[in-house]
Parts: C-alpha cells; structure tokens; sequence
C-alpha cells in the first residue's frame, strides 16, 4: 500500500513539473534580434556640413534616407576607391541601406544603393554630371543595374532618374527601379526601389 502510495506521488509531481514548464514555456520573453555579422568602417558619429536630419553625405553627393540621422547608425569605408556608407538600425546594428559614390576629382560622379532581397541582391548605379558652383545636377545619365547574386535574368525593367524639379539643371534627382528578377531556382522577386540625391554644399 505505501508502495502504490509512493508512485502515485512521483506521477502527481512529475505532471505538475510538466505543467509548470509549459507555463514558463508559454510565458518566456523572446530575445531581441541581434546582429552577428561582422560591421565593417568606422562609425560616424557626428555630421558638421549642414545637411537636413534626413541628408547624409558621401562625398560630393549626398542621398535622403526615411530615418531621422538619430535614429540609425552610421558606417563609413573606403574601398576600391569608394566611398561606402552602411546605415543600420540604432538598437539592434540591422543592415538597412548600403550607398557608395566612387571618389572622383572631375565633375562626373558615380554614386549607387546596393538593394538586397530574400534571395536577390543588386545595384543601382547612376552616373551624372555637376556644377560645383551652384551646387546643381546638370546631367544625369540613365541608370543602370548590375547584379550581385545567382540571378538568372531580369523579367521585366523599368529604370528611370527624374529631376524633383522636372527640370535640369535640378538640386535633387530620384532614381527609380521596377523590376522582377528570376533566380535558378526560377524563383520570382520584384523590387520596387529607388533613391533621392543631391550635391553637397560646400563653403
């Protein structure tokens, strides 16, 4: 009898063991994202050349981003001859938008926005001319796209630059892309991206 009495017990208290830890199961506070890539450049702390809270420069261009500037981090390099900048979430480092412009001492720039997908990456690259004095975009070739991942083909393209003002010379340019591109796995993804920019102005 205190045997039977003995192993009802261990049952009684092994089911209440697992209840409870599928309470705390239930309950348990799931960890924030974090980063574990590496971070490359050093990190800018401050920006002294007048641009709006959305504005950050490159070198002579500089691109609008939807963040306020206190709201992201920001990661400069150099490679290749190109100015590269990393802009990441302040919390949790999250890679969010990647711009270079390729140093350059004439008036011809070349200035990009790598745009990473689930399984697709590129580039959208725009190459212009600008007047240093009035600070003014004078032409602005077509924009090109180069391909950074195992993408088979682009399906469809539509890829435009288009002066804010409607009229060139212009302080502002936005580049545009639409597009679906199709992976090896003849996966389909469409990317609807773009980005404004400007000259900087300097003294």
């Amino acid at each position: 009898m205190r045997k039977t009495s003995h192993n009802l017990l261990v049952i009684l208290l092994l089911i209440l063991g697992i209840v409870t830890g599928c309470e705390k199961q239930e309950n348990a506070v799931p960890p924030k994202e974090t980063v574990t890539e590496e971070i490359k450049g050093e990190k800018i702390i401050e920006d002294d050349i007048g641009l709006g809270e959305h504005q950050i420069a490159l070198n002579d261009l500089y691109i609008e981003i939807p963040y306020r500037k206190e709201q992201v981090n920001l990661y400069k390099r150099v490679e290749n001859e190109t100015i590269i900048i990393d802009i990441r979430d302040k919390d949790s480092n999250k890679l969010l938008f990647t711009y270079g412009e390729k140093l350059s001492k004439s008036n011809q720039k070349l200035v990009y926005r790598e745009i990473k997908l689930k399984k697709s990456k590129i580039k959208l690259i725009a190459t212009l001319e600008l007047n240093p004095i009035s600070h003014k975009i004078i032409v602005m070739n077509q924009p090109t796209i180069e391909i950074l991942s195992d993408t088979q083909k682009i399906e469809t393209e539509f890829i435009s630059a288009v002066s804010r003002s409607g009229n060139y010379p212009a302080e502002k340019v936005e580049v545009l892309a639409n597009m679906t591109l199709i992976n090896e796995n003849y996966d389909r993804e469409n990317i609807y991206e773009g980005y404004l920019l400007g000259v900087v102005k300097t003294e």
